[in-house]
């Protein structure tokens, strides 16, 4: 080979070296997989930030967990199929999120169904055995079924292990505890974790000691914040509904929106410590209605089980009443969200402003009127407003208007109602000079 050949070789060979080089370094984007079977779905979960979707119904072989691996991340579409892992053997979550991994729940088709079941020691979804947290799951939709094992929690740690992050947006999701295991939060001796819930419809219930929502027995309650949706947290034997489990302080709960029911085992909270333990923190973020039952401003759990609420803001529209109540020995709250519905006629006459519980649809009222107007509906932030829409918070009705002739009804909003009102005119005034002039 020539001097010239073998020079434009090796140009040609260093300008595609760069490129080679970087297409090796990048790293390959995250797939969504589909799954039919079992085993397809346990290797489909090793693979870190990969989509998983259900392409049919599975049930997990005897003695074998979901696991994702420490330090990695699984999006599970459930897509409209079911999955059911009931026997992942002892010392075994049913779905094992590690305290440093995450799990998100899809279920973009709708109708999808998750049971997950863990061994003894463990967790339904979240921490294995001996002092494991649980990871950090978020739930955005599908039917969920959580339920620990013995020391497990439904959602959350395992024996010794704390509760994790567990987030729910959307959805209908049952947590259990195992025995001394809470509902979502801690196994036994482990605390509650972070707790939030957006939307959907929870039940979370905790087992001999545990508390619906927060800490296993021996253990404080975490920090749990509501912002929407149905939640009921029911402690057992001395565990609190929300807050801490037997023997535990009430760790910070924060109510911002929907309805959540919350009753202690015997001796402990609705809202606040199990039994033997200290109060905790309740912050409501409303304003109380002193026309219900139970003015939301007294003591939210029985006696000494709790302290008073506090109101760090009061939004807007805003309000709550709390109905208060012993169960088999133990405190019950139930406290419920109100919101003002109020209605801008713009130059229309008045209509009355209307206060209903969350999750409640407005009531569609009487059309208002306006001398020139024809009335044309209803919108909220400028888009038409849909009342069979769930309420979620305050909200503001604006009336929305077309002009219209007085005497005939007839529509001059737009080009064509405007130039026959023109029109009549021309005729009219033609007329009028015919006569001036005959």
């Amino acid at each position: 080979m020539t001097a010239a050949p073998a020079r434009r070789l090796a140009a040609l060979s260093a300008a595609l070296a760069l490129p080679l080089a970087l297409l090796s370094a990048t790293p390959a984007a995250a797939a969504t997989v589909g799954v039919t079977t079992w085993d397809q779905i346990k290797a489909a979960f090793l693979v870190d930030g990969d989509t998983v979707r259900l392409d049919a119904d599975i049930t997990a072989d005897p003695s074998e967990p979901l696991v994702i691996q420490a330090n990695e991340s699984i999006v599970f579409d459930l897509n409209g199929f079911a999955l059911e892992i009931t026997d992942p053997g002892s010392n075994n979550a049913a779905i094992s999120v590690p305290s440093t991994s995450s799990l998100i729940i899809n279920d973009t088709s709708g109708g999808g169904e998750l049971t997950a079941t863990g061994g003894d020691f463990s967790a339904g979804i979240g921490g294995s055995d001996d002092d494991d947290g649980g990871g950090t799951t978020t739930i955005n939709s599908g039917t969920v079924t959580a339920t620990g094992g013995i020391d497990g929690a439904g959602i959350g740690g395992g024996l010794r292990g704390d509760g994790g992050t567990t987030t729910i947006n959307s959805g209908t999701v049952t947590a259990t505890g195992g025995v001394d295991g809470a509902g979502i939060g801690g196994g036994f001796r482990g605390d509650g974790g972070t707790t939030t819930i957006n939307g959907g419809t929870v039940t979370a219930t905790g087992d001999a000691g545990g508390a619906g929502i927060g800490g296993g027995s021996f253990a404080h309650g975490g920090t749990t914040t509501i912002n929407g949706g149905t939640t009921t947290a029911t402690g057992e034997t001395a565990g609190a509904g929300i807050g801490g489990g037997y023997a535990g302080d009430g760790g910070t709960t924060t109510l911002n929106g929907g309805t959540t029911t919350a009753t202690g085992g015997e001796f402990a909270a609705g809202i606040g410590g199990g039994e033997d333990g200290d109060f905790g923190i309740l912050a409501v973020n409303g304003t109380p209605d002193a026309g219900a039952a139970t003015d939301g401003g007294d003591p939210p759990l029985v006696d000494s089980f709790a302290s008073d609420i506090t109101n760090p803001t009061m939004p807007a529209g805003v309000g709550y009443f709390a109905t208060t109540s012993v169960v088999d020995g133990g405190g019950s709250i139930e406290l419920r969200f109100t919101y003002l519905i109020t209605f801008v006629t713009n130059g229309g006459s008045s209509i009355a402003p209307q206060t209903l519980d969350d999750g409640d649809t407005v009531t569609e009222p009487t059309e208002p009127t306006r001398e020139g107007f024809t009335f044309t509906g209803w919108t909220s932030e400028g888009s038409a407003y849909d009342f069979s829409t769930p309420a979620t918070g305050p909200l503001e009705l604006s009336a929305t208007w077309r002009p219209a002739l007085a005497d005939t009804g007839a529509d001059v909003s737009g080009p064509l109602g405007l130039a026959t009102l023109l029109l009549a005119g021309g005729i009219a005034l033609i007329a009028l000079r015919r006569r001036a002039h005959g």
